[in-house]
């Protein structure tokens, strides 16, 4: 047999449990009092698009909750059998493990304000060696031009805009 086959075998024998656990939901739901005709008060044939609806998300529900049951039969006993030291214990860990997360976060601020004053003292540092190698017998205007060119190309470099390259160099004066 290739393998398309056994595929196409598989599918439908999965479709044919699947409609046989369907019927087997429907009457188990209309011994116990709760099927279509039951709970909607009127024969099945005579369902509107919503009831049907209402059914298939009722089957839906009961599927993924019978799921649960079998895979997680113990689920709902954890939750409710955690005896109050433990419970306190899982707290006081919680409670350490936020600790500790606070504790991270303001050293991490204080890495990040650390490594913004090392930034800051780079630029600065790369603008004054700039400026201190220009010749001394330029024109003021001739400087002004050659600041104007340093600061274009340590805001190119560094990444900065105009007005942070500005606030650095004024907290370096």
């Amino acid at each position: 047999m290739t393998p398309k086959r056994v595929i196409v075998i598989v599918a439908l024998a999965g479709l044919l449990i699947g409609v046989a656990y369907v019927r087997a939901l429907f009457s188990h739901q209309e011994r116990d009092g709760t099927g279509p005709t039951k709970s909607l008060g009127r024969p099945a044939a005579s369902l509107s698009p919503s009831d049907v609806t209402y059914l298939l998300d009722s089957v839906r529900l009961y599927c993924i909750d019978s799921l649960n049951r079998i895979y997680y039969p113990h689920a709902g006993a954890q939750a409710t059998s955690v005896a109050p030291p433990e419970a306190e214990s899982l707290r006081q860990q919680i409670r350490v493990l936020t600790e500790k997360l606070d504790q991270s976060d303001s050293r991490l601020d204080d890495l990040g304000a650390e490594q913004a004053r090392r930034f800051e003292k780079l630029v600065a540092a790369f603008y004054a060696n700039e400026a201190a190698a220009l010749p001394n017998d330029l024109s003021s205007y001739e400087r002004t031009v050659s600041v104007r060119e340093i600061k274009t190309k340590a805001m190119k470099y560094f990444g900065l805009s105009s007005d942070s390259l500005g606030e650095i160099l004024a907290k370096r004066k």
